[in-house]
């Protein structure tokens, strides 16, 4: 099974490889990106937003953490306070003496005890303390109410929260149902244990917990709890009992609260700290708040990573222009020379790898049309040597004296015309020769074609003899003219047909234009004379004979309209190329 799925995925990886190597360097260059946007920069981007998430989350905790500690440092030292005041009443041994004798009849000890002890202790600690709202004692000493310090201990036994206190010798904190913060504590006989009295000692409820109040924000609430989840403060909604227990609602701006404590820790972040009165409270964050308080850094995140996908596309877009596109074009050059057989230079300004590979090409299609053209020349001196001149010549001047003899005088002009072009023509099997030389073989050989055709066309001669000493390749000219008979004049049924041939200087150039009134070319035949192999020496070979020797400047350009005619054009310079002389 194992060595199944290995060949399965080797063979998979061969096709996935195979079908790569066969794309285009476009598509190549846009798989690359879309692999490493795929499989790197969008994993990357979400992994950093995870351990951003953790990191952002963290900090929060410590914040909620390091706020809570602060507000519950306040509340402890309220607490402190007013334990050891509670402490202070404990152990007031005057206070004990009084609460400690029973008075049913004695008003006078009563008096004396409420107005100069009792009264004054208790308007004194609240004097001290702003945020005390009464101080009571619970008695059945016998002392009547008075002022709102003395009850008999029957009130408070009636109260709901009694049984917390009944058995406790310590401080008792009490959150009535009306929302009365309490701190009660059983005062007992030292010396025969047999009186208990209570003091209750009444705190003002939102001064208490302001420190809890004021670390609210948009998005966190507050709550204390004893052992269960009985809710003594809250943002918006408590726990259990929302109609008793909501005291700072509307403060935080939540769209849920916490049902439960289990609740609490699932959906929420919190911290918590214990009171030393056996509260535990709890601060906290929905979940959702977090989110939406580190949306902003995981969008900047996702922004980043999305410039960096822009980027890295730029990138690509710009290699495929630098390097990919020259490349294409190098592509596109070779195959349009093997579809028309062009070889104009591919132009480049750069210095790098490609560059030197666009010069490497352009001089190897250079060497490769040097040497056809070697062989085209090869050709024409093996044809020019498979005449033999002298053979040639006895032949025509035989047949010149046979017909001065027989009295055929057109036979013999055109014998001497014939003799002529060839001595013309052949240059004694040199390459150059000069312009004057070449047009005077173009004089012989329109009069052989005159005489064939029966003057049935006309010759216009428009030349500066002032340019019949400058140089060129020999032999050009005739295959122009020719063709111009052959193709344009021969089949054409105007009555009067012309063909003028014309030599001017333009510029610095010299240029011949061969004209014919003859059949023309459409467009399409026009631009495709000088693209394909004809046998013999074509047009082709000769444009391709004129930019070897003069540069890509120069050579053959066609002019043709339907039933119109024809002009070609031909651009020499000056001065042919001196590695091309012989």
């Amino acid at each position: 099974m194992n060595f199944l799925n290995f060949t399965f995925f080797k063979n998979m990886t061969t096709r996935i490889k195979k079908a790569y190597y066969c794309l285009k360097l476009r598509k190549k260059a846009l798989v690359l990106y879309l692999l490493f946007v795929t499989f790197l920069t969008i994993p990357l981007a979400a992994i950093s937003s995870i351990f951003l998430m953790h990191y952002l989350t963290s900090e929060e905790q410590k914040n909620l953490n390091q706020t809570l500690s602060q507000s519950v440092s306040q509340i402890e030292s309220d607490l402190s306070l007013y334990t050891a005041l509670s402490d202070y009443c404990f152990n007031d041994t005057e206070l004990a003496s009084i609460l400690n004798q029973t008075y049913i009849d004695n008003y006078f000890d009563m008096y004396k005890a409420l107005e100069n002890t009792i009264i004054p202790m208790f308007r004194t600690y609240q004097l001290l303390h702003p945020n005390l709202r009464s101080i009571r004692l619970y008695t059945d000493c016998g002392l009547p109410s008075y002022k709102k310090c003395i009850y008999p201990l029957k009130d408070l036994e009636q109260e709901s929260w009694f049984h917390q206190v009944k058995n406790s010798y310590q401080s008792v904190w009490i959150i009535t149902d009306d929302h009365h913060l309490l701190s009660v504590r059983k005062l007992i006989d030292s010396l025969s244990y047999r009186k208990t009295n209570y003091l209750c000692i009444e705190i003002n409820f939102d001064s208490f917990f302001s420190p809890l109040s004021s670390i609210l924000s948009d998005g966190t609430g507050v709550f204390a709890c004893i052992k269960q989840p009985a809710i003594v403060s809250s943002d918006t909604v408590p726990l259990e009992d929302s109609s008793s227990c909501s005291f700072f609602a509307d403060s935080c701006g939540l769209n849920s609260v916490p049902e439960s404590i289990d609740d609490l820790k699932r959906n929420y972040l919190y911290a918590s700290r214990p009171l030393s009165c056996g509260w535990m409270v709890y601060y906290y964050r929905s979940n959702t708040s977090c989110n939406r308080m580190n949306a902003p850094v995981i969008a900047v995140l996702w922004m980043l990573a999305s410039l960096l996908m822009a980027l890295l596309f730029c990138c690509t877009y710009l290699i495929c222009g630098t390097l990919i596109k020259p490349i294409e074009k190098l592509s596109r050059k070779v195959q349009a020379i093997t579809a028309t057989g062009s070889h104009a230079p591919l132009k480049t300004h750069r210095t790098d790898e490609i560059g030197d590979l666009t010069r490497h090409f352009n001089q190897m299609i250079q060497e490769v049309y040097q040497n056809k053209l070697l062989i085209n020349e090869y050709r024409l001196k093996a044809l020019y040597a498979q005449i033999n001149p002298h053979f040639l010549y006895n032949t025509l001047g035989l047949i010149n004296n046979k017909a001065i003899m027989a009295d055929q005088d057109e036979i013999s002009h055109m014998t001497l015309l014939l003799s002529q072009f060839y001595r013309t023509c052949l240059n004694h099997g040199k390459e150059i020769t000069t312009i004057e030389k070449e047009l005077e073989n173009i004089r012989l050989y329109l009069e052989i074609q005159q005489i064939t055709y029966h003057h049935n066309f006309e010759v216009l001669w428009q030349i500066n003899s002032n340019l019949y000493a400058i140089e060129m390749p020999n032999f050009i000219l005739q295959p122009i003219v020719e063709n111009a008979i052959a193709h344009g004049l021969r089949n054409d049924r105007k009555k009067e047909k012309q063909l003028s041939i014309t030599l001017e200087r333009c510029n610095s150039d010299i240029l011949f234009a061969i004209h014919d009134n003859g059949l023309g070319m459409d467009p399409d035949e026009c631009k495709c004379v000088l693209s394909r192999e004809n046998e013999g020496i074509g047009l082709k070979n000769i444009h391709d004979r004129l930019q070897l020797c003069y540069g890509s400047d120069y050579g053959i350009t066609i002019s043709s309209e339907k039933n119109v005619g024809t002009t070609v054009y031909v651009r020499l310079a000056d001065q042919i190329q001196s590695d091309h002389k012989s």
